[in-house]
């Protein structure tokens, strides 16, 4: 719950300041320099990719419903991967598996 940079106010820090932190955190880690904002779709990505529930992504990310988060932050590719996945599972918990289908029984040669 407590913010990532705080500032000695305990106030949000000035945009500014976050681009130049996450600048430096970036640059010391040897990875690509992001934004701050970037950084909230890659938590929404990761988030959903890890199984978190759209309720929950969007509560994080201080959105009242997922259809902001999902039109601003969420990879489209995670969300159709995310539907899909409920779906199946919704499915198999109705109708679980059958059995392994074999093929054909084989005669041996007379």
């Amino acid at each position: 719950e407590s913010l990532l940079f705080p500032a000695t106010s305990g106030r949000p820090t000035a945009q500014p300041t976050l681009h130049r932190k996450v600048r430096q955190i970036c640059q010391l880690a040897g990875v690509p320099v992001v934004c701050p904002h970037s950084l909230r779709g890659l938590h929404s990505t990761l988030a959903l990719h890890a199984g978190a529930t759209s309720e929950v992504v969007a509560g994080a990310l201080g959105h009242a419903s997922f259809a902001t988060t999902a039109r601003h932050y969420a990879d489209p590719t995670i969300l159709a991967q995310t539907q899909a996945d409920k779906a199946l599972t919704s499915l198999l918990s109705v109708h679980p598996a059958a059995p392994a289908v074999t093929g054909p029984a084989r005669r041996s040669p007379s």
